[in-house]
């Protein structure tokens, strides 16, 4: 994982050791796992790696590109809006409060 690069830094926050403790990516990850490319385009990290300023739809399109080529993570599109999740599901009942 290489968190310099846009698809590192998107592995890193599906990664295990990061949603053990990100409560915020948590809360938006649906029943299956997945994240909307639009809640993701606007982490501060996000749009430093991809150099965008307010350019929302690219944003969004290199989070999902970026995901695509991705060996653990998988994305795919839900009524017109593509999301992002880890090809091994992530179980929240593996998390322990700390």
């Amino acid at each position: 994982k290489n968190p310099s690069t846009l698809q590192g830094q998107l592995e890193f926050y599906f990664s295990e050791e990061n949603l053990a403790k990100d409560l915020y990516l948590r809360q938006k990850l649906d029943g299956e796992g997945y994240c909307d490319v639009a809640i993701l385009a606007k982490f501060p990290r996000v749009l430093m790696l991809t150099g965008q300023k307010g350019e929302t739809t690219q944003v969004e399109r290199a989070v999902a590109d970026a995901a695509a080529k991705s060996n653990v993570l998988r994305s795919r599109d839900h009524g017109g809006r593509a999301l992002v999740g880890r090809k091994e599901p992530y179980s929240m009942s593996d998390i322990s409060p700390e």
